[in-house]
């Protein structure tokens, strides 16, 4: 393996593995999946799951993590999840006009 590509090569490699009955794909797919199994959202009502990494300040800062945007047919509005480097979840809220029972608002 080239020196450096270790990491990139993990990621590919998970991405390309299928997760039964899995919702989503991407970065930290197993935890976005497992929220939105915790919280009761039927799969008919995702719209999207977006996977975006976070870095501290600017694009070049330090990467802190990942936060997933789900995008819900039942309302206009987003479920968020933070996520650490390691794919556990640090924080869930909804955006807009979404509310889900336990979940803060936005």
């Amino acid at each position: 393996m080239i020196r450096g590509l270790g990491a990139f090569a993990i990621v590919m490699t998970a991405l390309a593995m299928p997760a039964a009955a899995a919702n989503t794909s991407g970065p930290c797919a197993r935890s976005v999946d497992r929220v939105l199994s915790e919280l009761s959202i039927p799969p008919q009502d995702i719209k999207s799951v977006s996977t975006v990494a976070q870095r501290e300040g600017t694009e070049r800062g330090r990467f802190t993590g990942y936060r997933a945007w789900v995008g819900l047919a039942s309302c206009d509005g987003s479920l968020v999840i933070d996520l650490s480097s390691s794919c556990r979840v640090t924080q869930t809220y909804t955006r807009g006009q979404c509310s889900i029972p336990g979940i803060p608002g936005y």
